[in-house]
């Protein structure tokens, strides 16, 4: 196998083959097919981790390329070439080899996947985990605002502590003091800034840690109700947030016993609508330039393939989405954040960022609404 991303990243970007957005394009490409196998692989055949030179160099390969994408919004490219600058002067600043307040977390690695996030924000990925609220979350905070997210990043492993929009965040202990569960397989800066944000005391899951393990305790930590997404986009300040999503009585008694024991109501607070009317309220604030955050049983998202921009769009998913609880009564919901959206027809247009790519699919609408339970919306502006 190649060596993680000094052939992944750096070889492409130093071709002088073909456009910007091709050699973009390729680190990408290699970066996921590499990083789907091993998250954590080796920089190299010999070293573990990059050098304080490796990244330098990445970085300046990566901005000049970057920068040289003929892109429509042109003022967010320049917000994504100010957050990789400010990117290498972490890198050029920090001493050694441990982020100051992230002892285990390695700065230069941090650097460089961090930068990679910055412009692709589909990238995030909470792998194994149920942290795809925090996720969908982090994508659109770099989406719509590059340089605050990056600087919310480095002031959490600089600092132990950042502010993600208007929200000042102080990651719990374990997260900081302890190395990343190896058990998720996640990328070091994906977990630094996706467990800052969800982990929180939570005293059931302390206690399932305490008579079960650790593992069984994970899905307490992690999972982002509708009320929790809510409040923590308003706490963000983000200036409109709705709440529309639905079917709390359809969930299990073990999971209703589980969400009234656990920080933040289930659902529904702002909007009371279903299927099809709750559904057009989403794609008309997407038209508006607002934020969606899809809820809906994972398999909207498993039976989603990663689009392909030379493929047919929206490719027909044949076949129906499952509603599925895990072992022990718990619905496997899904957040996802929304990029495309449209009813054609019978069919439900989808195009999404999840588990760290863009996914697309066309779904028969029976099929799509049996597995969808709303939506929270947010207004970026």
């Amino acid at each position: 196998m190649a060596t993680y991303l000094e052939e992944a990243v750096l070889a492409p970007l130093r071709s002088t083959l073909g456009s910007a957005e091709a050699r973009v394009d390729k680190v990408y490409a290699d970066y996921a097919e590499l990083t789907d196998d091993e998250p954590l692989a080796k920089w190299s055949a010999t070293e573990e981790q990059p050098s304080r030179q490796d990244a330098l160099d990445f970085l300046q390969a990566f901005g000049t390329a970057a920068t040289a994408e003929a892109k429509k919004d042109t003022g967010l490219q320049a917000l994504r070439s100010q957050a990789l600058q400010d990117i290498g002067d972490f890198v050029t600043k920090v001493q050694g080899d441990q982020c100051p307040a992230f002892p285990h977390i390695h700065p230069h690695r941090l650097a460089i996947e961090l930068a990679l996030r910055a412009r692709r924000p589909r990238v995030v990925n909470q792998r194994s985990t149920v942290l795809c609220g925090a996720a969908a979350i982090l994508s659109a905070a770099f989406k719509t605002d590059p340089g605050r997210t990056v600087r919310f990043v480095l002031d959490l492993v600089r600092l132990g502590k950042g502010t993600l929009r208007g929200y000042t965040l102080e990651p719990y202990g374990c997260v900081k003091d302890e190395p990343p569960p190896t058990r998720f397989e996640m990328a070091q800066v994906d977990w630094v800034m996706l467990a800052s944000l969800r982990y929180h005391f939570e005293p059931l899951a302390a206690l399932v840690g305490m008579t079960l393990g650790q593992g069984a305790a994970d899905p307490l930590r992690q999972l982002t109700k509708p009320g929790l997404l809510y409040s923590t986009l308003q706490n963000m300040g983000y200036t409109t947030v709705a709440d529309r999503t639905f079917g709390r009585e359809t969930f299990s008694r073990n999971a209703q016993v589980a969400s009234a024991v656990t920080r933040a109501w289930m659902h529904g607070q702002t909007e009371t609508s279903r299927g099809e009317a709750n559904l057009q309220l989403a794609i008309d604030d997407l038209r508006k330039g607002r934020l969606i955050f899809l809820w809906g049983y994972g398999e909207l998202t498993t039976r989603s393939p990663v689009r392909d921009p030379q493929g047919t769009p929206y490719p027909d998913i044949h076949g129906k989405p499952v509603k599925k609880n895990d072992s022990i009564g718990f619905p496997e919901l899904h957040w996802t954040l929304v990029r495309k959206l449209a009813i054609h027809g019978d069919k439900v247009q989808l195009r999404h960022y999840s588990w760290g790519d863009a996914r697309e699919a066309s779904f028969p609408k029976a099929a799509f609404f049996d597995v969808y339970q709303g939506h929270v919306m947010a207004d970026p502006a």
